[in-house]
């Protein structure tokens, strides 16, 4: 592990001698994030690279202690050219001067030496040092713009770059940011075999990924698809003499930059899609539109609804932009036939969790989330006709 570890954190770049102390974000959702990125500055004495910050904080998200990382990072060659053949007195002068700019105080250098002589590791005292008041005052890492939203709706754990999950009772969430980590978008190609969502996601390497448009047995897709700018199911799909949509199916779709083309509402009859649309899937019904729920515009949400599979509680999926366009909420719901959400209360938990727009999307035995491929949903007992996945980037760029 520790052999690994060291050809890992051989870093190439060259520190300099004096590093100005700078202000960033945060680029992962760990709550430690800012803490490592201190860490890093701290012992190497310079900002991070995009390198070694990507590993580190990759592997602050596997789960080891910043004070496991803090001796790992003193393994590498870098750290031991620095610090070589100092003493107790002079590792203390030193890390003074490279982590406070400034000379020791008396009672401090007396404080320190102590701990030292006592048996403290150096590792364990310049994580002491990052984490201290007068550090994080010149070196004041903040989270990024995603990461106080997800925060403000609930937290979670950070799972990938820019991808951070979180649980409430039956309800599976991942929070996505499309500003900055989002590599591409990919749905099921048309006439592809049918398949669970975790082997979806697993074979095309997809951070993310949830089972997209409700189908048939017998090829009967509602709503487009979109692949790779390829249209294909819904009001197209004449081969085997479908006439139309679900009366309220609403499309999905992203542009090649990432980002979400507003979903029209649900119902809104096309025999073309967006040209800017190069990936889509479709759901039914709208869940909530303009930031309001879809019952706010006389569409019965509730037990009202002539649709048992708008009324009845069930396992389900959903899939909403936040109004910035910048984050995206994918849901999956655990349940059965009378056990899980009703689309009402999939509804008003997807303009909870901050959802402009939302859709629903095939549930019941097709409802899954996969993160990393891995069903954390638990739920999916079926192989689906479509689903669709992101792929996220590094956590510092």
């Amino acid at each position: 592990m520790l052999t690994t570890l060291l050809s890992i954190i051989s870093f190439t770049h060259k520190a300099t001698a004096e590093t100005e102390f700078i202000s960033s974000e945060n680029t992962s959702c760990h709550p430690e994030a800012g803490n490592l990125l201190r860490l890093y500055q701290t012992i190497f004495n310079r900002t991070p690279d995009k390198d070694g910050a990507n590993y580190w904080l990759e592997k602050l998200d596997e789960g080891p202690t910043l004070k496991s990382i803090s001796y790992w990072m003193f393994q590498s060659p870098e750290y031991k050219a620095k610090y070589k053949g100092l003493d107790n007195k002079q590792f203390i002068v030193k890390v003074y001067r490279n982590v406070l700019k400034r000379k020791p105080d008396t009672g401090g250098y007396n404080y320190w030496l102590n701990k030292l002589n006592r048996g403290l590791d150096r590792s364990e005292l310049v994580l002491l040092f990052s984490n201290s008041k007068e550090f994080r005052t010149h070196f004041p890492y903040t989270k990024n713009s995603f990461c106080a939203f997800v925060d403000k709706h609930g937290g979670g754990k950070s799972m990938a770059p820019g991808v951070v999950y979180q649980q409430r009772g039956r309800a599976h969430i991942a929070f996505i940011d499309l500003e900055n980590r989002v590599q591409r978008t990919f749905v099921t190609p048309e006439n592809s075999s049918l398949e669970n969502t975790a082997a979806f996601a697993k074979r095309n390497k997809l951070t993310v990924a949830m089972n997209g448009n409700w189908f048939g047995d017998n090829g009967w897709l509602d709503g487009f698809a979109v692949s790779n700018k390829n249209v294909y199911g819904g009001s197209l799909n004449t081969d085997i003499n479908q006439s139309g949509d679900h009366a309220y199916t609403s499309l999905f779709g992203f542009s090649a930059d990432h980002k979400v083309i507003a979903p029209e509402w649900h119902g809104y009859t096309s025999k073309t899609v967006n040209p800017k649309i190069v990936s889509a899937i479709s759901g039914h019904p709208t869940l909530v539109h303009g930031s309001r729920l879809a019952s706010a515009y006389q569409f019965e949400l509730g037990p009202r609804s002539s649709d048992p599979t708008i009324r009845t509680a069930n396992a389900r999926s959903a899939v909403g932009v936040t109004y910035d366009n910048k984050k995206l909420i994918m849901v999956a719901v655990e349940g059965s036939p009378g056990v899980g959400y009703t689309a009402l209360e999939l509804a008003q938990l997807m303009q909870g969790l901050g959802s402009h727009y939302a859709v629903m999307l095939d549930g019941g035995g097709s409802s899954a989330l996969a993160i990393n491929g891995t069903d954390v949903s638990k739920n999916q007992v079926r192989i689906v006709k479509v689903n669709f996945g992101l792929r996220t980037g590094n956590y510092y760029e």
